[in-house]
Formats: C-alpha cells, structure tokens, sequence
C-alpha cells in the first residue's frame, strides 16, 4: 500500500471514532458527566446516566486546565498555575497538563470542539508511526498495515484516547523505528529525527508512560538487529533533555508533592486475574457507557474498564500472533527471513511485558523493591504489551492468511464464535432469566456494601438495567463472537485474496467494535452548566475574595476554575504535602481529594482560616463567618525553570556533539 493510501486509510479508522462528534451542536468531551453530581441533580437517590462515566477526569482536570491555560494565553500570561484551585495549582510544570504537546494545542485554539481533532491526530499518527516500525523492522506493506490497524485501534489507544497517555504512546512506534535506523546506520538526519520525537513523546504529559515504553523499546533494541545502539541512546536522551524546561519543574513539584508518601498506598499488588479474559473478550463486564451496563462492581478485586482493557490488541490478532509463536521463524516473513530477529524480539518483550502488567503474586513484590520500576503502576506495563505485540500481530496475521487451509482451527472457531453469539442474543431472547439474574446482582451488591442508595431504589430501576444488558451482551459478546466465526469460516478457505479480504474484514471489525463509541460524541446541550448555587455564590461575592469548599460528591474541585471561581482545594496528584497538611484540619482526605459533605464547627473555623466564606452541601449553601480576607494566588514561574531552561541548552549541546560524532565516524570510515 502506498504512503497516500495508508495514511488516508488510517484518516478513515479515526474518523469512525471522532466522526460523531464533527457535526454541528457535538462535542467529544463528556462534559455531561457532571451532572450527576449533587450540585446538579439535588436528590442523591436520582441517577444522572452520562455519557462515560469513566471518564471523570477529562471534566473535572482536563478541561479545567485547558479553559484556564486558554485564558491566560489570551490575556497575554503564560500559563504557570492555576489561580482558581488549591494554593495555585500547577500547570507548565504539571506534565498532565501537557502545554508543550502538539495534542494539546487543537483544545487551546478551539476549546471545547478542539477534542475531536486531538483524538483524530492521536489515532492517525499512532497507526503511521506503527506503519514505518513495521517497515523498518522488515515487514511486507500488508503486514505493516495491518500492524498500524492493530495498534492504532487497540484497547490502551481508544481507552485513553482522551487522556495525556497516548500523547505518550502515540508517539512509542515512530520513537522506536527512529531508534532503530539511527542503531543500524546513523546519520545528522536521523538523529535529529530520533531527538524531535524523543521529545515530542516527553512532552506528551505522561511520565509513567514514558519510562515503561522507553525502557521496553530499550530491551527491544537489545535483542533486535540493533549494532549501533550508543547513537541511538545518545539522540534519545538529547531529545528527552530538550524538554528539561519542563521537567525539571517537574521534578521539583514532584519532590514536593504528597504522592511521595502516598503511592505505596495508591498501587495495589493483586494479581489482575480478571485482565487475562479481556485479552480475549474484554467487553465481558460490560461497559460504563450510558446505554450499558459495567458489572465491575459484582467482583470484588476487579479493574475498572481502563485498567481491565488495557492490553487488548483483539482476539484474533492475538490468536495469530500464538499460532506463529509456536511454528518456526515465529514471525518471520519473505524468503530471506529478514524481519526474523526485530519479531522475534518483540514477542519476547511483549509476553515479559503482559506478564508485569498482570501483577503476578511473587514478582510484583520483588519489582516494588526495584527503583523506578517499583514505583510503576502495574497496568501500565500493558503498554510494552501492546506496543510490540501490535509489532508481531501485521507479519502474523499475513503469515496466517496464507498459511494452509486450517480445518480444524477453523471449525473450532466457527463453534466458538457461533456459541458466544447465541449466548450474547439470550437476554434478548430469555428477558425472565436475564430478570432473576440481575435481582440476584442487586443482592449481591447490596451485601458488599456498593449500593448507596436503598435497595428499592435499584428495583425501580431494573427495567433500565435489563435493556442496557440485553445491549450490552450484544455488543459485547455476539459483535465479537461473530467476527470469530468470519474468521473461522476464512480459515477454511484456499489461499487468495477473498481469504485475505475477509480475515482482515473481521480482525478491524473485532476493534471496531470493541472501541466505538467508547469516548462518546454528546450534545452541547447536555454539557453541565453553572450549578444554582454556585451562581448564588458568584452573587453574593461578585468581586471573587472568598474562596468555596465542597466534597467530591456535591462539586469536585477544579469545575470551579470554569466559572472563575477559587475552591480552596485542587484535584491534582501532584498536590504538595504541605497543602496537605493545611487542608486536614478542614476534614480533608488526602487519599480522595476530598473535602467532608458537612463540615463540623471545627472544620468550618479552619476553613474560615483558609479563606472559605461558602461550603456547596447537599442542603445547599453553608456561609462560614468570620472568614479570612486571603488573596487569589499570583500566576508566577514555577521554581526550577532557570535550572530546566539550562537542562534544554545541555540537551541541544548533546544533539549537537552525537551528530557531530556519527559524521566523524562516518567520514573516517570513508565510501563503502
């Protein structure tokens, strides 16, 4: 396939995904989430269904941090904090905020409508970038194509496609082929090239990211047919110091910041049990979407949607990746072999990668003792997983497609696929079963202690819940079940172009139909606006010289930046001890980011000392009196930024000093 053709190919996938949201009165960002909280809905016996209710974090971190960032800009500031949350919540140097990224910059200009251009940007370069690692690991353009297709679509790259994650692992597949023309014939261009997206992916806004794909490209290269690897380590760390300005910053903030005591606490170590069927039908659980049902809540020990879903690159792709794995040349394609060894390795890294994303009993304890790696989430590792897994799956999937005509394989697939539809169409065609199933749910959830409302509540209810899993197990289960049997049914048909044609129809449309809708287009009219009383807040303190409080539950903080508003406190992990040690007499837990519902005396007088005149209840407004007279927080430098300005100077000397080095070689090794 031609460069046009691919790039208008992968042009068309993302548009699937965004398409919803281009039209007029849409937008991407599920700012209706909040409106299930009590500042909007009142009763807490009502239930508000959003869009996603998994994706918290784009309208109570994201796009706060954009609005503010988009108005200093237009007033002519940079960006440093944020002067509506906390003490004055960081921005530039809050690498989540992501301010360098090109992924941000279409939500800076545009706003709101800018989120769709993100994820559309997002999709496509992750499938290209594939695209040229496959390329430059050896594949056929087929092969490469659908390398692209796998990890462009994959659960970790439409789970997180609203998040700075993928600013991150977007950019891992160019890094990575970059890293690897540079350790096979370096020269000033590729150097460059390698440092300009070293950097790029650094300035992406997600750290943990960042190390893991760093680290399992680092292994990759290792093993791969890499013979030039200090070139191609030299460029890296130029580009990543090239972003010095903002990670030093960081790394004050960092060393400051609260989560130095609490991350022990935050990772847990259980074993991710529920992760390993995901890898094969990760919609068993349903979905948090408004249409469907998520039964995470049912088990106890179950990762949410992200985390669960994470390393899908989709069964079928999966399943050719272990049918070459177990035949000789596991990945290999073409008559010289040429692509053997760079696929051979990373099967071998995505399989120790999957491994320390399962949190295995026994090892995660022993990497915890590891520095930096013990201080990585689990899930996280998901992203080697799926990085060169996707890698394997294009060279395995042609492979397959024109292997020998596989009978029983396919038979076996045909059965299975058609088995898991028919019981995916059972709710809809047995609703009395589906109801004694899902009371027992209700039971169940209420002895756990999930339920926060009375259990009459939830019956009043079940009519709801019965026609969200009726769709819910046909998307979930029969959609993908039928694409098995597709594939099955190609399985037993002679090599050609039909085989091939079909077999790749339902490897997209497993994806497709796993992610679709997954970060949902809603109307602008269901965005949540200004809450009642918050409004009678801004009019009683037009001026803004008081600050608000509220718990998590009523108004979370940081929506209080959309309106100009200053909450006392700040979602963020980066939060200071310091500001933790402020906040706790107020009530505040640290582990929640949360204030009380109603605070007591003695919380209410240390809020007056910090500032707060209004408490946001349940019941409604709380005026605290006697309330302190504290001033907004200035929009100032982050410390460390003369420091990380000169990192950058280092980084570009580093650039400079390896092109000048390759050149040397290569001039003294003289014409081939």
């Amino acid at each position: 396939m031609r460069r046009p053709a691919t790039a208008a190919l992968f042009l068309a996938l993302a548009l699937i995904y965004v398409f919803p949201a281009l039209g007029p009165g849409r937008i991407l960002a599920p700012m209706d989430i909040p409106r299930d909280r009590l500042a909007w809905k009142g009763d807490p016996a009502t239930r508000v269904r959003v869009s996603n209710s998994l994706l918290s974090d784009v309208p109570l971190q994201l796009v706060p941090w954009d609005l503010e960032s988009r108005r200093l800009l237009s007033e002519g500031e940079m960006p440093w904090c944020n002067r509506f949350a906390g003490s004055g919540e960081a921005l530039f140097a809050n690498p989540l905020a992501a301010l360098l990224s090109p992924m941000t910059w279409p939500r800076l200009l545009l706003g709101l409508e800018g989120w769709e251009w993100t994820v559309l940007l997002k999709i496509v370069l992750a499938g290209l970038g594939m695209v040229w690692l496959a390329r430059v690991a050896g594949a056929s353009p087929l092969a490469a194509t659908l390398s692209g297709v796998v990890f462009a679509l994959s659960g970790y790259s439409i789970v997180w496609a609203l998040y700075p994650h993928t600013n991150v692992v977007a950019l891992l597949p160019p890094l990575a082929a970059a890293a690897l023309g540079v350790a096979r014939e370096p020269s000033g261009r590729r150097i460059a090239i390698l440092a300009a997206i070293a950097a790029l992916a650094t300035a992406g806004g997600h750290p943990e990211g960042l190390f893991v794909g760093v680290v399992a490209i680092a292994i990759w290269l290792f093993f791969a047919d890499a013979p030039r690897k200090l070139p191609a380590a030299g460029a890296a760390l130029a580009g990543f110091l090239i972003v010095g300005i903002q990670l030093v910053p960081f790394f004050v903030l960092l060393a400051r910041s609260w989560v130095i005591e609490a991350r022990s606490e935050q990772l847990g170590l259980a074993f991710r049990k529920f992760s390993i069927l995901s890898l094969v039908l990760p919609g068993y659980l349903g979905s948090p979407l408004r249409g469907e049902l998520d039964l995470t809540a049912l088990f106890a020990g179950t990762e949410n949607f992200h985390q669960r879903n994470g390393a899908f690159i989709g069964a079928l792709a999966l399943l050719a990746i272990v049918l070459a794995a177990v035949r000789r040349s596991p990945a290999g394609e073409g008559d010289e072999g040429r692509p053997g060894r760079p696929f051979r390795a990373a099967l071998i890294v995505a399989a120790a990668a999957l491994v320390l994303s399962l949190s295995v009993p026994g090892l995660a304890h022993l990497l915890r003792r590891i520095p930096l790696i013990g201080w990585t989430a689990p899930e996280y590792w998901a992203i080697g997983f799926v990085l060169f897994a996707s890698l394997a799956a294009g060279p395995a999937l042609v492979r397959t497609f024109g292997g020998p005509v596989r009978r029983r394989l396919g038979i076996a697939l045909i059965v299975i696929g058609g088995t898991a539809a028919a019981a995916g169409a059972l709710p809809a065609l047995a609703p009395g079963l589906l109801q004694s199933v899902a009371r027992e749910g209700i039971a169940r959830l209420q002895v756990r202690g999930h339920l926060a409302q009375a259990p009459e509540v939830y019956q009043q209810r079940l009519a709801g819940y019965l026609e969200a899993a009726r769709g819910t197990a046909l998307r979930r289960v029969t959609l993908p079940a039928l694409c098995w049997t597709a594939f099955g049914a190609a399985l037993l048909m002679a090599p050609g172009r039909r085989r091939t044609a079909i077999a790749a129809g339902a490897v997209v449309a497993e994806l497709v139909a796993f992610g679709w809708g997954y970060n949902p287009a809603i109307r602008t009219d269901e965005v949540a606006g200004e809450p009642a009383m918050l409004a009678a807040v801004r009019a009683a303190d037009p001026e803004g010289r008081w600050a608000i409080a509220s718990s998590n539950e009523v108004f979370p903080p940081n929506l209080a930046t959309i309106w100009r508003v200053r909450d006392v406190h700040a979602y963020d992990i980066l939060v200071s001890r310091e500001e933790v040690e402020r906040l706790l007499p107020a009530g505040y837990d640290p582990m929640r980011w949360g204030l009380p519902l109603v605070p007591s005396p003695e919380e209410r007088r240390a809020l007056a000392a910090l500032g707060v005149r209004f408490h946001l209840t349940p019941r409604g407004v709380i005026e605290i009196a006697d309330a302190a007279l504290i001033p907004p927080p200035p929009n100032v430098a982050p410390d460390g930024l003369a420091a990380g300005a000169l990192v950058s100077l280092l980084g570009a000397a580093l650039l400079a000093l390896v092109i000048a080095t390759s050149r040397s070689r290569r001039a003294g090794s003289g014409p081939e």
